[in-house]
């Protein structure tokens, strides 16, 4: 890659890195949130689903307009409302205002998360897509090593607030990288943007991105049934304290940096499919293993999370390369803010799925493991849809009489 792509995924990576940040401390924090506002693990669940549920709003609403603006432009104030909406949650004084907060967050935050696959699809060159996506996923990587268990360290210290006025900080100094780093990127617009219902009536009319989308939603439902949920297991359960829920993502985290890139590697090398099938089958052992863990020390505990944090991350990068690549450039952000809309509802509709399933018991959750047979369900079913997935250009050789190669191959 040339050092200018280099610059701009550094920079996407780290806007998706605070984006990333500010979901997931909700989780390694709800001991803490559940203890300081007095309410049920159900409660605390609404806190996740708020915002993802608000991010899928924005994001559907976002596909009949965001085609018609400059990305750059468009990322740029997608996240200053997104960086204010942070703010907002670390000022709240109750858990009514931090449930208002976080769908301020999650509003701005479901458009600039379609933006950024948006931008990675339209500057980088389809052979090396899958090593750009692997970079710019090193962010979540880098969320877990270096955000969340300083964020939880920051809450141990001074409270549940500190994290948010950290992302909310960051958030200005990436405002201005974003300015300098990013070039203007109109071409789309310059072609021609479709009007503000065309994304949908290509969706509705191409089963191909309708495949890519129902991908997406069984790929977070199955995921996120279990993550909100996995801290107060472990503590309520397993027996760890809340700091030793640090060295989960931190060794969690440090193993899908060095696999992220190695992933986005083999996604150019093997084939997509071929990718995304092996750890969509090989994480149903850590999800299984999580959902059923006992008292076994941390040790064992380290090795069943860091393991779904790396089938996790597998699956992950192959599928966002499939889905990117399914439409057309010119509907490109439009698709994707669809897209980002679909992970946001569909990581919403999980948490609330998981909440119903279990239940408050002695101090922990019991029928958590039913939620763990649930996810591997649908990552069986993923697997069936991401086989029948094909990239725009087959699409389009396919429509003037050339044999189209498969996806898989």
């Amino acid at each position: 890659m040339t050092r200018k792509e280099l610059l701009l995924l550094a920079t996407l990576a780290a806007v998706q890195f605070t984006h990333i940040m500010d979901f997931m401390i909700m989780m390694p924090l709800s001991p803490h949130l559940i203890r300081h506002f007095h309410v049920t693990p159900q409660e605390f669940g609404m806190l996740v689903s708020s915002y993802s549920l608000a991010a899928g709003i924005s994001g559907f609403a976002a596909s009949f307009f965001v085609d018609r603006f400059d990305r750059k432009s468009a990322l740029f104030w997608m996240y200053a409302g997104f960086a204010f909406g942070t703010l907002m949650c670390a000022i709240a004084p109750d858990y009514w205002m931090l449930l208002l907060a976080r769908t301020l967050a999650g509003v701005f935050g479901g458009v600039m998360g379609g933006l950024i696959f948006a931008i990675v699809g339209d500057a980088i060159s389809g052979e090396k897509r899958g090593r750009a996506m692997g970079v710019v996923m090193m962010s979540f990587s880098f969320a877990s090593v270096v955000g969340v268990p300083s964020g939880l360290k920051l809450a141990n210290l001074f409270g549940w607030h500190a994290p948010f006025f950290l992302l909310a900080i960051t958030g200005v100094g990436l405002l201005v990288l974003i300015e300098r780093a990013i070039p203007s990127m109109g071409a789309h617009v310059s072609a021609g943007a479709p009007d503000p219902f065309a994304t949908l009536r290509g969706i509705t009319g191409d089963s191909n991105q309708i495949r890519a989308l129902t991908l997406t939603l069984f790929l977070m439902v199955g995921h996120f049934a279990i993550i909100p949920y996995i801290p107060v297991y472990l503590t309520g359960n397993v027996g760890l304290s809340e700091d030793d829920l640090v060295w989960m993502y931190l060794v969690g985290g440090l193993s899908t940096i060095v696999t992220s890139y190695v992933v986005g590697h083999m996604v150019d090398r093997f084939g997509r499919f071929r990718v995304f099938a092996g750890f969509m089958v090989f994480a149903s052992a850590p999800v299984y293993l999580i959902t059923n863990l006992p008292a076994v020390g941390l040790a064992w505990t380290l090795v069943a999370t860091t393991l779904f944090f790396v089938a996790s991350n597998g699956r992950i990068i192959p599928a966002m390369t499939m889905v990117t690549s399914a439409v057309p450039m010119r509907q490109r952000g439009g698709f994707m803010s669809v897209n980002a809309s679909v992970q946001s509802i569909g990581s919403g509709l999980a948490a609330l799925i998981g909440g119903l399933i279990i239940r408050a018991h002695n101090g922990g959750i019991e029928r958590y493991e039913w939620v763990g047979y649930f996810a591997i369900a649908m990552s069986l079913v993923g697997i069936l849809l991401a086989s029948r997935l094909q990239t725009a250009e087959e699409r389009a050789g396919e429509s003037v009489g050339v044999k189209p190669t498969p996806v898989r191959a």
